[in-house]
């Protein structure tokens, strides 16, 4: 399901007029893009049958040298976000529960990918509760139904049978022990259960509720600015996102080419006066 805006306005009503629906967002800068896992994007699948588990093994291995004991992840989706965390490629695809750090992402990137950038709102129930007909239809069982999202053990047991390559759902999954950034940004994960097929081929499990279920919104690129600078003052912003030095510079470069110019200052005055909500001194 596609749904095109008008304007960032028009955005920040839709959010606001669903805000009790539980949804989690993904903001790319190209709307043509689709959801695509790291690992898928990365191709190691196709040539290297197990791929996936020897990144892992070697992450693990190699991870006493950088981690100190008590950074050492005690669960499978715990090391998976670790090593998507620092760049390795994996199944897990990044969410946010927070729709405006998802337009952040959206439109940080002052390149031009074309017309309109793209957020994608996934409903995590319907994603949970489809995931598990589908699971329970493959004899799994013990869910955990607190969180409309699974944890380790049930994850575990997913990730040893994905191996097969015969499942074919995406589930809703959550680290538990969250680094800094991903505590920050609200993480919340979508892993396809297949690692040998494109996300949008797993889809079909949702049935009826697909086009429910997931829903790409469109926004004029030309609402950045306007976007950003509103962004900054909810306090989403490099520095707040990226704690660190590193963060706060680029901060700085977002802040300072994002800001009105006089041209855009005056307009916004005279819009201003228009509507009566300010004054000229002379008649105050």
């Amino acid at each position: 399901m596609i749904k095109e805006l008008k304007s960032w306005q028009e955005y920040k009503t839709l959010i606001a007029d669903n805000a009790q629906l539980e949804w989690i967002f993904r903001g790319q800068s190209c709307s043509d893009w689709q959801i695509r896992s790291s690992l898928e994007r990365s191709g190691i699948m196709n040539s290297f049958d197990k791929g996936e588990e020897r990144m892992l093994y070697e992450f693990k291995r190699a991870s006493r040298y950088y981690l100190s004991q008590n950074e050492i992840p005690q669960t499978l989706i715990d090391w998976l976000a670790l090593l998507q965390h620092h760049g390795t490629p994996t199944r897990l695809i990044d969410f946010t529960k927070s729709p405006y750090i998802a337009a952040f992402f959206a439109f940080e990137d002052d390149q031009d990918y074309g017309d309109n950038i793209a957020i994608w709102i996934a409903n995590k129930i319907y994603f949970y509760q489809r995931a598990i007909y589908y699971l329970q239809s493959k004899n799994f069982k013990d869910f955990d139904i607190k969180h409309y999202s699974f944890r380790d053990n049930t994850f575990q047991k997913i990730f040893q049978e994905s191996r097969t390559g015969e499942l074919d759902c995406v589930v809703p999954v959550e680290s538990h022990l969250m680094n800094e950034r991903y505590y920050i940004q609200q993480s919340v994960f979508l892993s396809p259960t297949n690692p040998y097929k494109e996300f949008q081929e797993q889809l079909d499990f949702l049935d009826e509720v697909k086009k429910f279920g997931l829903m790409k919104v469109l926004i004029p690129r030309k609402e950045r600015k306007k976007a950003m600078r509103d962004l900054d003052k909810m306090n989403i912003n490099h520095a707040s996102l990226f704690p660190g030095l590193d963060g706060f510079a680029k901060s700085l470069k977002t802040k300072f080419s994002t800001l009105e110019s006089v041209d855009e200052s005056y307009k916004s005055l005279v819009k201003l006066k228009s509507a009566g909500l300010i004054k000229d001194n002379a008649r105050a």
